[in-house]
């Protein structure tokens, strides 16, 4: 499950980098200069930022909770209730503008678990460029190239990771109607020290360690509609072949295709500040592997925004 929810993360984030930055824009109203009266580019106008001015801050919060069946304190996903406890994933993303509309990006990953033995871990840390790639009426596509460090976090040590490339980028089609739609492109690659070393979570949710991925081809198709400037509705669903490590090249098999509906709701700005925050609580359940059934669904939450 925290694979298919670290997939809104990305569309948020996406989303968040192509709002044209404030600093670029006022940038951009004084292109000219009086001793030249030449046009002075943005890439130039951009450099004059200072270090600070550059940087921008964002986070995304995952919380897997109950079972919608029993209500108890593990998690849930297609195979149904797993040993796994409520945990909250906790994803910070500090950004640098190197011009314009280009971002170099640090990102980390840390776990709560908070039922069943709780504890806090440092998981991962993620490092790469990310910007607008093309624009066109309601159309946009924006995208990123990154890759885990070897051995930063909890599931890169306990996986033997030594580098993960891989790209993301959302297609997003906002008409001038109440409905919009997001398009999630995430394929990867990982590979491993040790190709069948998988962390105690991983057995506990009830999977074979041949199962642990080394390529991904994702697609996440979302729609959303707004009832107003602050609330909508959101409901996406995963479309997911993987090739495992105990299986060929040739041979992917389809991940689980989990599905999700729920509110949502966004702050608005205030006097020209870029802090805001947007939040999903969602019902998730399984159709194509299970159905809808309560003994494989269960409750969640997003919390997504931008501090600087």
């Amino acid at each position: 499950m925290k694979l298919f929810l670290t997939l809104f993360f990305t569309i948020s984030w996406s989303v968040v980098a192509d709002v044209p930055d404030k600093k670029v824009q006022t940038i951009k109203a004084t292109q000219k200069l009086k001793t030249d009266k030449k046009p002075v580019n943005a890439e130039r106008k951009i450099s004059d930022l200072s270090f600070y001015e550059r940087l921008g801050m964002s986070y995304f919060i995952f919380w897997e909770g109950p079972n919608l069946k029993t209500g108890n304190d593990v998690v849930t996903n297609e195979l149904g209730e797993t040993d796994n406890p409520i945990n909250t994933y906790n994803i910070v993303s500090l950004r640098y503008l190197l011009k314009e509309n280009l971002y170099f990006d640090v990102q980390t990953g840390t776990q709560w678990w908070q039922t069943r033995d709780p504890r806090f871990n440092f998981d991962r840390v993620r490092v790469g460029v990310s910007g607008r790639l093309w624009k066109s009426g309601n159309w946009t596509l924006t995208g990123a190239a990154n890759s885990d460090l070897p051995y930063t976090g909890y599931t890169a040590r306990e996986r033997t990771l030594i580098v993960s490339p891989g790209f993301f980028g959302t297609l997003t089609y906002t008409p001038d109607s109440p409905w919009s739609f997001v398009l999630l492109m995430q394929p990867r690659v990982w590979w491993y020290n040790e190709r069948y070393a998988v962390e105690p979570e991983w057995l506990r949710a009830n999977r074979n360690p041949g199962e642990k991925f080394e390529a991904i081809t994702l697609l996440t198709p979302t729609v959303n509609y707004r009832l107003n400037d602050q609330w909508g509705i959101r409901s996406g669903l995963n479309v997911d072949y993987r090739k495992q490590v105990h299986n060929s090249w040739t041979h992917w098999v389809r991940w689980m295709t989990p599905f999700s509906i729920g509110p949502t709701y966004r702050s608005q700005p205030k006097n020209g500040s870029k802090s805001s925050f947007e939040v999903y609580v969602f019902v998730q359940s399984f159709p194509l592997d299970g159905g809808f059934q309560t003994s494989n669904s269960s409750i969640g939450m997003w919390l997504s925004g931008v501090l600087f």
